[in-house]
């Protein structure tokens, strides 16, 4: 078993978080569920490549980023939290919690966070 950090992006949105939350909060509890099960296969190993292939609620948004969501039910409200996992450091970046309407500028927001890291 390999231990993998976790860190939170400068700017995380805990205030986004929160207003998720209220009146979602059993669509957060599963996002954040499935974090710690995406968490748990690194830990036991799993090349992040292929915890992609794994798990069908997580999203490849390219350049190592991925979305985990809560699927919801067809049509009903989906949030999303972006993590990167750096390979060399072992580290799970939290980088980003959002829904459907912040989708385009979560992935632009957490882009530019992954060039930072990769160029660190």
């Amino acid at each position: 078993m390999t231990e993998w950090a976790i860190a939170k992006a400068d700017g995380y949105p805990e205030k986004r978080q929160s207003k998720l939350a209220r009146g979602h909060e059993l669509l957060i509890a599963n996002v954040l569920a499935n974090f710690e099960a995406y968490l748990r296969a690194l830990e036991l190993g799993t090349h992040p490549e292929q915890a992609k292939r794994l798990f069908p609620f997580i999203h490849d948004e390219k350049s190592g980023l991925v979305a985990i969501d809560q699927r919801p039910p067809k049509g009903g409200f989906q949030i999303r939290l972006y993590v990167f996992p750096h390979i060399p450091t072992r580290t799970v970046h939290v980088v980003a919690i959002g829904d459907k309407s912040t989708q385009e500028n979560d992935i632009r927001f957490c882009h530019r966070y992954v060039k930072e890291i990769e160029n660190a």
